[in-house]
Order: C-alpha cells, then structure tokens, then sequence
C-alpha cells in the first residue's frame, strides 16, 4: 500500500491523475475523448462496416451535436456524410412508415456514456482507496454540477462530502470558472455558435415583418422558410431571449425564474454577444445551486464515518439530502422553445387543413425527419406534412443515389448538377437543428 492507496499501482494513480487534471471536468474530457476516438474508427475504419451500416440505420445516423460534428471532418466530410446520408434516407422512410422513431442511441453518444460509466466507477473506487488520488482531485477541477450526483452515488458520506465541497469552491470562483462547474465542458457550443446563427438577423427580421403584418403573413413566412419550421421556431424564441436578456436593466435576482439558464444556454448567451448579461446570470444561477449544496456538505461532512453510501444508509437522511440539492436549473431557454414549438405545430396543423393553401404547401420545405418522426409515434403529423416530407425524402435519396454514381471514371460524360451538393442540403431535412434557421429566399 503507497501513498495510502490500497491495491492501487502507480501507473493508474498517475493515469488517474492526468484525467482528473482536465478542466472544467475531468469527466466531461473523457466522454469528449471517447468521442473523438469512435469518430477517428468510423473515418477511417468502420464506416463501410456492414454492421456498423446496419447500426447507422437503426439509429438514423447521429444525434444533433455529432452530426456537426461529422460535417467539421475537413478532410472527409464529404464524401463520409454522403454515404451515411445514403443509408439514413431510406431507413427514416421504413420508420416513418411504421411510425416510429430510431431504435437504438447516437453510437459516438453510447461510446461517450460507456466512458463515463467507467471513469465514474474507477473514480468513485479511487477516492474511496486512495489519499494521493484524494490530493489530486482537489488540485483538480473537480466535476461538473450534472456529473455530480452520479459520482457521489454509492460514495461513503464522509467520501462524497469532499467532492461536494470541490464544486461548491468552482461555483464560488469567477464566472468562467462557474460556468464549467455548471456546465461543464460543451465541445458543441462553438459549433452550434458558428453554425447556426449564420443567418440569424435576417430570419428574425423576416418573422418580424410577418408577425407584424398578419397572421397569414405569418403562415406564408412558414411555408417560404427553407427550413423545418419546428427547429426554426425553437431557435428564434431562445435567440429572442437572449436578446431580452441581454438589453433588460432588471438585475437577474428580480427577474428569478426568467433568468434561470441550464449551462449550456448560458454558453449560448454569451457566444450571442450579451458577454456581460451571461456573466450576471451565471452568478445569479450559481448562486442557487450553492444554496442548496454548501447545507448538502456539511450534512454530508457531519453523518458518522461509518454509514455507508451516500443513497443507502441511512436513506431518509442521504438520499432526502440529496434530492433536495442537486436539483436540475429550470432552464427558461428549454422552456421558451418547447412553448414556441408548441404553438408553431398548432399552426401547421391548421395549415394542413386549409385548401386554398394545398399549392403553396405542396411547394413549401416542410418538417424535418427528426420532427416528422417524433409526431408520427404520437399520431400527430398531418397527412399533408407528412406526404410532403416523403416526397422531400425521396428526392434527396435518388439525388443522393445520383451523385454517388457520378464517380470520376463512371460519369464523366454526364452532366452534373445539384446533386453533388446534396450531401450538404441533407441535414436540413433530416434534422433541422443541425444547421439552424434559413431565411426566405436564402439557401436551403
């Protein structure tokens, strides 16, 4: 036994010691390394892998952040995401058929939860058996406030109090420093920054002046947007937001439930422009969390070192403590969005009865398959939008189809059109969110 570890040889203590040297969280870095790592396999191994074709399919490719994510492969970007969005196609017409949605997770998110699994585990052990690795995570980082509780879950109380403590000394540090305690460490945000708001004046002023002028005007935007008007409502609302919040003279503590962001949309905030309303509201929501977790250490701190398990003894006492701290943040940008879906479908579904419209729906972009498919499983996708999503489905597919053929030996006598670029049109209609909002006119 050295350095007080039990059982522990000195090339994992030092392993362990370079992973919890991460920052914001030692945790988040490793599920963003397990990510890195399926990404690096799929390029240059996998993808043609008849099982992990098959895996492709039944997952409908990857989940938002990783899609942006595949599309940022410089170097393979187009001809990877076109064969997957080969396979995706037709796979997303036999479910939307059926009428339900994928059958199985992202698989680089599945790789990500399994690491996190681990390092939880050898992590929760190491704490518990060692004093050196005790020493480093608190010269570390410690992790964030949603991995929190799943460390500390199982711990001996006189364990987990520490690693309460850790989060409770990142959330009272500068807002920086907050915000990953927060948050964590988002590898997407960039992305989703510098990707999605590409066109975001030019859709904001263009619903303005349809609000502003009638509801039909506003019915017309829907169906001239080329984008999923679900997905465009969504992010409108949250950009919204961001701008009320960032030009309100109401201080965060008066505006209370307005100002309660989830990390992720405190990120956001920020990489919108409003830098000094992100660093208020981040004190302001790292404030709440600390009245609930400096009580929730010391309650920790004070349980007999001998009880057990920070939710099983005594359970009335731990597991009440825990619950009544690690409470999610009621994120309003969550809220705002799920509202403005809400009230956007209710107004496509009034669309898809009105006949004098059946021309203009007929040529309008229609839903995405992400959105198509979630209405589909509770009966809910008028059988006008979804018509209009298989035909847009299928015209992608055989574009797709048609530009995989148009190989160098294969087509050189043949003329080539948009087809080649259909790789780079396809996340729109199967998953909005990807590229975000596109105003009318612009391209699709």
């Amino acid at each position: 036994m050295a350095n007080g570890s039990r059982g522990w040889d000195g090339h994992t203590l030092t392993r362990l010691e370079d992973v919890l040297a991460a920052e914001p969280c030692p945790v988040c870095a490793e599920a963003d390394g397990a990510a890195e790592s399926w990404f690096a396999t799929y390029e240059h191994e996998t993808n043609a892998d008849p099982a992990m074709k098959m895996r492709m399919k039944d997952t409908l490719g990857l989940c938002t952040a990783h899609t942006r994510r595949l599309l940022d492969q410089t170097m393979s970007a187009g001809w990877l995401t076109a064969a997957l969005f080969a396979d995706v196609v037709p796979a997303g017409l036999r479910m939307l058929a059926a009428g339900h949605g994928p059958t199985a997770p992202c698989p680089p998110c599945t790789a990500a939860a399994r690491r996190v699994d681990t390092v939880l585990g050898v992590l929760r052990a190491g704490l518990a058996d060692s004093a050196r690795l005790r020493a480093a995570y608190e010269a570390g980082s410690g992790v964030c406030l949603p991995h929190l509780r799943p460390l500390v879950t199982g711990m001996r109380a006189n364990t987990a109090a520490p690693v309460v403590r850790r989060l409770v000394r990142t959330l009272e540090a500068g807002t920086g420093e907050a915000l990953g305690g927060l948050a964590g460490f988002d590898p997407d945000q960039r992305r989703r920054a510098r990707v999605t708001t590409v066109h975001r004046d030019a859709v904001l002023e263009a619903e303005e002046r349809a609000v502003k002028t009638s509801t039909a005007a506003y019915v017309e935007l829907i169906l001239a947007t080329p984008a999923c008007p679900l997905c465009t409502a969504r992010e409108r609302a949250r950009w919204r937001l961001y701008d009320w919040l960032g030009t309100t003279p109401t201080p965060p503590e008066e505006l209370r439930l307005d100002a309660a962001l989830c990390g992720a949309h405190l990120g956001d905030l920020a990489a919108a422009g409003w830098s000094a309303a992100a660093d208020a509201l981040t004190r302001y929501n790292a404030d709440r969390v600390l009245a609930d977790l400096r009580p929730a250490a010391d309650r920790l701190a004070a349980l007999p070192t001998g009880w057990r398990g920070a939710v099983r003894a005594p359970r009335r006492t731990v597991l009440r403590t825990l619950t009544a701290t690690f409470r999610p943040i009621p994120c309003r940008a969550c809220r705002v969005a799920d509202l403005a879906e809400r009230d956007e479908r209710a107004l496509c579904a009034i669309v898809a009865g009105d006949r004098s419209r059946a021309d203009e729906l007929a040529q309008a972009h229609g839903l995405c398959l992400r959105h198509g498919l979630a209405l589909a499983a509770d009966a809910r996708l008028p059988a006008s939008w979804r018509d209009l999503l298989v035909t847009r489905l299928r015209l992608l597919g055989y574009e797709l189809d048609r530009a995989a053929r148009q190989t160098p030996r294969d087509g050189r006598w043949r003329t080539r059109g948009s087809e080649l670029t259909a790789w780079r049109r396809a996340p729109t209609l199967l998953d909005g969110a990807v590229l975000g909002p596109r105003p009318p006119g612009g391209p699709a």
